[in-house]
């Protein structure tokens, strides 16, 4: 792990992967213009188990979220910072489609 804060105050930080990223005024979505363009979407906030549909796991950083995915040959969609310790990070997986 790194000594880098995971966060601030002013809903500014960056990950274990050097991904700056920001959060909307009054939290929720990440800015657009702040997304990496690798196709997976980033937010802040709150996360509720029951309502998601899709493939899940909690992860201590982004990285390990692309090792999850990696290994399970899921492809990684949306990260979600929580800011909830001991695993902040949640990670959500799709199947790669069928070409």
């Amino acid at each position: 792990m790194s000594d880098r804060p995971r966060g601030s105050a002013e809903g500014r930080g960056a990950n274990d992967s050097g991904t700056t990223y920001s959060t909307t005024e009054g939290g929720g979505n990440l800015t657009k213009e702040k997304q990496p363009s690798d196709g997976i979407k980033r937010s802040k906030g709150k996360f509720d188990p029951i309502q998601e549909t899709r493939q899940w796991s909690a992860a201590a950083s982004e990285d390990r979220c692309k090792r999850i995915a990696r290994n399970t040959g899921k492809r990684l969609v949306e990260i979600i910072d929580t800011e909830d310790e001991p695993l902040p990070i949640i990670c959500i997986f799709e199947d790669y489609p069928d070409d």
